[in-house]
């Protein structure tokens, strides 16, 4: 699988590269606060198994974690293989700086060494404010569906 550059300079300030274990805390509370509650030992966990690349976005002034994204393969039988953005989440205290852009750049440099030349994010309905973020980097609408969950035993 690609590899990103172990450290890319991007937004002022701010610095993208892997996550580490030791930034599971940082991303459980990002998570928590997009409404995805998360432990830190839950996204550790979450963290072993990930496949692709899980970027984070260091405030170096700081050296702080004020954002993260995950991108991976996805292949089927219906479409030629792409990445897909499985989450971009930016700390609210943080946005607005060129973090998401950062991170979704990064994303994008991550697809483009696997080989892939296509990235697709799944946006809910409700996130205008990110739907705004993907179409000001120029990427369109292409369908909205239902997702249907069923909880199994």
């Amino acid at each position: 699988m690609p590899m990103v550059a172990a450290e890319a300079r991007t937004a002022r300030n701010v610095a993208v590269r892997r996550a580490r274990p030791d930034d599971a805390q940082a991303l459980a509370r990002l998570a928590t606060a997009l409404g995805y509650a998360s432990s830190a030992e839950a996204m550790r966990l979450r963290l072993q198994d990930a496949e692709g690349a899980v970027l984070v976005a260091i405030d170096e002034e700081h050296a702080a974690v004020r954002g993260f994204a995950h991108v991976q393969r996805d292949a089927g039988l219906l479409a030629t293989p792409y990445a897909r953005l499985r989450a971009l989440v930016v700390d609210e205290c943080a946005r607005n700086r060129g973090i998401g852009a950062s991170l979704l750049a990064a994303a994008e440099r991550w697809a483009l060494d696997a080989g892939l030349h296509e990235l697709r994010v799944d946006s809910n309905i409700v996130r205008e404010r990110a739907h705004r973020f993907y179409q000001r980097h120029g990427y369109g609408e292409h369908k909205r569906q239902c997702v249907f969950t069923r909880k199994l035993a």
